[in-house]
C-alpha cells in the first residue's frame, strides 16, 4: 500500500499532529479546515478514518475535563454512519460519541438525512438542532431518537417538527427540557456553494496564509571546470587499522570522472534523563567537517549537521575514481581517537535540551511538546483552583449580598405600607376637609376644624415615612451594587493570580546523562 503511486500524496504536507492543528506555536488556538471535495469517495473514507484516529489517540493522552478542550464538525455525515454497513470510519465515530465528552472534546455532525445513520450514534448524541424534514421517514428516525427522552411526548414533538418553517430550527437539550424553537441570524453574505481547488489557494492569500514549501535539491550543478583548475589527485591510500572509512555515489551522469574528497564524519548518541523533570529521550547529532589544521583540532561549531543513511554508504569506491590528498590526521588512528573524544567533550559542554517547566504548578513538558500544548495544560491545571478558590472568595460576600437582600426586601414592603398608608390619609383628609367646609357654619364648627388639622398632620407624618423608606431603599441598592462589584473584583483578581500562575513557564536546561557514545570516521563524498 505504502508503495502504491496513489498512496504517495499522502506521505507530504501538513502531518496530523492534532496538538499543531489545535494550537498555533504562539498558543493561540487554530481552527483547521479540511476539504474533501476533490478527493474519490474511497480517498475521503481513508482521510476520515486516518483524522478520526489521529483525534482518538491524542484524546486518550489527555486527562478528563469538564470544560471544552476540542470540538470536531463534520459537515454531511451521511455515509460515515450507516445503520447496516460498517464502514472504517464508523468505529471511531461510535467511540468518540461514547467517550469523548470525558476528555473535553465535542462533536458537531450535520447531516440531510437522519434515517441514514445508525440508531447507536443517535442515543449518544446529547443536544439535537431538527430543521424542516424532507420526508417522514426522517422524522420518525428523530422521533424514534427523541421520544425515549423523560417528559417528550411524541405527538407534541411530531406536531412541533411538522410545522417548522425555513430557518427555524428545534433545539433539544438532555440537560434541559422542553425543546426551544428558534429562527437562524442572516449571514453576512451568501453561501457560494462548493469550493473548487483552484480556490482554496486565492482563500488562503485573503488571509496571508503561506503554503507548506517543498524542498528540492538542485538538478543542474554549476560545470565549473573549465573556470578552475584541475584539483590535486592522489591514489588510494591504506588506512591504519581502527579507521573507517565510507564512500558516497556523485550525482551526475554515470561515465562523468568522480574525485573523492575527505570529510570527517562524526555521530554521537546523546542521552538525557532527568527524574524530577520526566525526561528521557535520546537526540543523535551527526556533523560532517573537513579537518584542515594539521594537528587534528576540529572547530565543531563551525561543522555542518548531516544525516547518516546507511543505504547510501559504500564500503568500496568507484574503480575509475581519483581521490584528493588526505590530511594527515585523517589517516592517523591516534589522532582519529583524540579527535573523537573531543568531540565527546564539545558535546558534554554545548548540548542540552529545554524542558518547560511551571514550577509552582510542578507541571513539566518534554522537549517534544509544544509550547502552545504546554500553555493550554497549565490552564487547564489552574481551573479547578480557580473554581475553588473563587467558591471560598465568594462566601463572606454572598452572605453579605444575601442579608442585603432581605433587607431591602423588608424595606420594599414597609414602603408599600407606608404608601398605602399615605393613599388612605390623603383620601380621609380630603374627605374631612370636605365636611370642615360644608359644615363651617353650622354646629361643631371648630371640632371639625379640629379633626381636619389632624388628618393633615397624619397625611404629612405618612408621606414623611413613604420619602424616609424610598431614600433608605436607594441607599440600600446603592450598597448591594457596590457589594456585587466588590465581589466580581474580588474573583476577577483570583482568576488573574492563577493565569499568572499558568503563564509562569519557564525552559529550564537539561546537560547529558553520564557518558556520550561517540565514533567518528573517514568519509569520501564523490564530486563530479
Amino acid at each position: 500500500m505504502l508503495a502504491a503511486p496513489a498512496f504517495q500524496s499522502w506521505l507530504e504536507g501538513e502531518p496530523l499532529d492534532i496538538p499543531r492543528l489545535l494550537v498555533a506555536a504562539d498558543g493561540r488556538p487554530r481552527h483547521t479546515i479540511f476539504t474533501l471535495a476533490h478527493l474519490p469517495e474511497a480517498e475521503r473514507m481513508f482521510f476520515v478514518t486516518l483524522l478520526l484516529g489521529a483525534v482518538e489517540t491524542w484524546m486518550r493522552q489527555q486527562t478528563g475535563t469538564g470544560s471544552l478542550r476540542a470540538l470536531l464538525y463534520f459537515d454531511e455525515i451521511f455515509g460515515y454512519l450507516p445503520p447496516v454497513s460498517n464502514p472504517p470510519a464508523k468505529p471511531y465515530l461510535l467511540r468518540l460519541l461514547k467517550q469523548a465528552r470525558a476528555f473535553g472534546v465535542g462533536l458537531v455532525l450535520a447531516t440531510q438525512n437522519p434515517a441514514d445513520i445508525d440508531y447507536k450514534a443517535l442515543s449518544n448524541i446529547g443536544t439535537w438542532f431538527v430543521g424542516k424534514l424532507a420526508t417522514d421517514q426522517d422524522k420518525q428516525r428523530l422521533l424514534d431518537g427523541l421520544a425515549t427522552e423523560d417528559g417528550l411526548n411524541r405527538r407534541e414533538l411530531d406536531d412541533l417538527i411538522s410545522h417548522l418553517d425555513k430557518r427555524v430550527f428545534l433545539a433539544r437539550n438532555v440537560h434541559q427540557s422542553p425543546p426551544v424553537r428558534f429562527h437562524t441570524r442572516w449571514a453576512m453574505n451568501y453561501l457560494a456553494g462548493p469550493l473548487t481547488r483552484e480556490q482554496i489557494p486565492a482563500l488562503n492569500r485573503l488571509v496571508g496564509a503561506v503554503p507548506t514549501a517543498v524542498m528540492q535539491e538542485l538538478a543542474n550543478p554549476t560545470n565549473r571546470a573549465s573556470a578552475v583548475p584541475a584539483p590535486e589527485q592522489t591514489p588510494r591510500l591504506t588506512l591504519p587499522v581502527g579507521i573507517r572509512e565510507y564512500f558516497l555515489p556523485a550525482e551526475g551522469a554515470a561515465d562523468d570522472p568522480v574525485q573523492y574528497q575527505p570529510m570527517l564524519l562524526a555521530q554521537a548518541h546523546i542521552t538525557f534523563r532527568n527524574r524530577k523533570y520526566g525526561v528521557d529521550t535520546a537526540v543523535t547529532r551527526t556533523l560532517l567537517t573537513a579537518v584542515t589544521d594539521p594537528d587534528g583540532r576540529v572547530p565543531w561549531a563551525d561543522g555542518a549537521a548531516a544525516s547518516l543513511d546507511r543505504d547510501t554508504l559504500q564500503t568500496e569506491p568507484r574503480p575509475d575514481a581519483s581521490f584528493a590528498p588526505l590530511p594527515p590526521p585523517l589517516r592517523d588512528a591516534a589522532a582519529m581517537r583524540r579527535m573523537q573524544q573531543d568531540w565527546a567533550d564539545w558535546l558534554a559542554q554545548h548540548s542540552e535540551v529545554l524542558v518547560q517547566a511551571n514550577v509552582q504548578l510542578g507541571l513539566y513538558a518534554a522537549p517534544d511538546v509544544p509550547a502552545g500544548q504546554f500553555h493550554q495544560q497549565c490552564l487547564e491545571a489552574v481551573q479547578p483552583k480557580i473554581e475553588v478558590e473563587m467558591q471560598k472568595a465568594a462566601v463572606p460576600h454572598d452572605r453579605q449580598i444575601s442579608a442585603l437582600r432581605q433587607k431591602i426586601t423588608r424595606e420594599q414592603r414597609e414602603l408599600d405600607e407606608d404608601q398605602a398608608d399615605l393613599s388612605h390619609n390623603k383620601q380621609k383628609e380630603a374627605l374631612t376637609h370636605t365636611k370642615t367646609v360644608l359644615g363651617i357654619f353650622g354646629r361643631g364648627r371648630s371640632k371639625r376644624i379640629e379633626q381636619s388639622h389632624r388628618q393633615r398632620r397624619l397625611t404629612e407624618k405618612a408621606a414623611s415615612e413613604v420619602t424616609e423608606s424610598q431614600e433608605t431603599l436607594a441607599a440600600m441598592e446603592q450598597e448591594l451594587s457596590r457589594l456585587e462589584a466588590v465581589k466580581e473584583q474580588e474573583l476577577a483578581a483570583v482568576r488573574q493570580k492563577w493565569v499568572a500562575v499558568a503563564e509562569g513557564i519557564t525552559a529550564v536546561p537539561i546537560t547529558p546523562f553520564k557518558k556520550i557514545l561517540t565514533w567518528c570516521c573517514l568519509r569520501w563524498p564523490g564530486c563530479r
